[in-house]
C-alpha cells in the first residue's frame, strides 16, 4: 500500500509538473499572439480611419448633390409636390 500511495504521489507531481509547463508556454504562445495582433492593429488603425474620414466625407458630397438635384428637379417643374418625401 505504502508504494502504491508513492507511485500515485510521483504520478500525481509528473503530472502536475507537465500541467505547469503546458500552461506556461500556451501563457506565452497566447502572449506572443497578442502582442502581433496588437502591432499589426497599430499599423491597420490609420489606413481604418482614413477610409472612415473618406466614407464620411463621400456620404456628405452624395447628400449635398442628392440635394441640389432635388432643388433643380423642383425648379425645372419635373417634381410638382414640394413635399415629396
Amino acid at each position: 500500500m505504502k508504494l502504491l500511495n508513492m507511485y500515485q504521489s510521483k504520478i500525481k507531481m509528473q503530472a502536475e509538473a507537465q500541467h505547469d509547463q503546458e500552461l506556461c508556454e500556451l501563457e506565452q504562445r497566447v502572449s506572443l499572439c497578442r502582442a502581433l495582433l496588437e502591432q499589426k492593429l497599430g499599423k491597420e488603425m490609420p489606413v481604418l480611419q482614413e477610409c472612415t474620414k473618406q466614407i464620411w466625407s463621400l456620404l456628405e458630397q452624395q447628400a449635398h448633390e442628392i440635394k441640389a438635384f432635388d432643388l433643380e428637379s423642383i425648379w425645372e417643374g419635373f417634381i410638382l409636390d414640394w413635399d415629396y418625401r
